[in-house]
């Protein structure tokens, strides 16, 4: 699976474009996943839309 379009890794890298997955693992990020999305199995076009990593830690203790 190949996700295109802004995508985020939590790092202070710039964002990539595109995101590959394969068996539930990052398979390449970038240019790389970006030229995989011509024989994928399924893409997603996000659009305008943002991908981010659900493992960063969002919670917060207010006052």
């Amino acid at each position: 699976m190949v996700f295109l379009g802004t995508v985020r890794t939590g790092s202070d890298a710039p964002a990539a474009t595109a995101l590959a997955v394969r068996d539930g693992r990052v398979l390449a990020l970038g240019d790389g996943a970006r030229a995989l999305a011509r024989t994928a199995d399924e893409v997603i076009d996000t659009g305008d839309g943002l991908l981010m990593a659900a493992f960063g830690d969002g919670h917060a203790h207010p006052l």
